[in-house]
């Protein structure tokens, strides 16, 4: 799973200087360069492809991208995730027959060329066998980030004061854009809520959660409640990852 943390440095780059506050210039977020291909991608998928695309791509290296599927409206969300198991099964059997190298070099596919070039020419027959085993596919979030980015306006003046009375890093306070996209109304299938996304357990520790009352949802309590669980997670691991 990519780490959060690394998600919201990500955007915390992205976002533009108008919503920064005294921040007059572009942040420019230090890296090291063996970095480059995955913050590329992610800021791709969160500035470039839309929601009705996915990219079929290696899980351990962003830096290769098998194919990029474009789907119409007719495809329900059923009928894509089946279609995009049909084509992650269709490059896993490229990539095994380039491994066991059953291809004869004058009769390959395009997309069996394609593989080599992406690879390298003298890959050899193991490394076609571990990328076979690590195809994922990813959906383009650029209207939703998009989306995210207008609910955050009027947010986030207050999420970085309450962060800074906390001395938490400013960075943080845009997590919210991974967690449930500054949506105060969020909520995932395991049950997490509001727009930090706590679940119902931990929630308790810091605001009202019961039959009749849910702060969760409530926007300005629950980035209190957040400010603090985050400080006591860092107490006890020394680290935000």
């Amino acid at each position: 799973m990519i780490n959060k943390v690394f998600l919201t440095l990500i955007i915390f780059s992205l976002i533009p200087s108008v919503l920064l506050g005294p921040l007059n210039a572009q942040i420019q977020w230090d890296y090291p360069s063996s970095l480059r291909p995955d913050v590329e991608f992610w800021k791709s998928v969160f500035t470039v492809y839309s929601e009705n695309q996915s990219i079929l791509h290696d899980s351990e290296n962003l830096n290769i991208i098998y194919k990029v599927i474009t789907f119409d409206s007719s495809f329900n969300t059923y009928q894509r995730e089946n279609y995009l198991e049909k084509i992650k099964d269709e490059i896993k059997d490229d990539l095994i027959r380039l491994a066991e190298r059953i291809p004869d070099p004058d009769k390959r596919t395009h997309f069996e060329h394609y593989l080599i070039e992406l690879f390298g020419p003298g890959s050899l027959p193991e490394t076609f066998r571990q990328a076979a085993r690590q195809i994922r596919s990813q959906q383009g979030m650029k209207e939703r980030f998009a989306e995210s980015l207008a609910r955050s306006i009027p947010l986030l003046p207050y999420i970085r004061e309450v962060f800074k009375k906390n001395n938490l890093p400013e960075e943080l306070a845009y997590l919210p854009h991974i967690e449930s996209s500054f949506n105060p109304l969020a909520k995932s299938r395991a049950g997490a809520a509001g727009m930090w996304q706590f679940m119902r357990s931990t929630a308790r520790l810091y605001m009202k959660v019961n039959r009749i009352i849910d702060e969760r949802y409530d926007p300005l309590i629950s980035t209190q409640a957040a400010a603090r669980l985050l400080k006591y997670n860092y107490e006890q691991l020394g680290e935000w990852g």
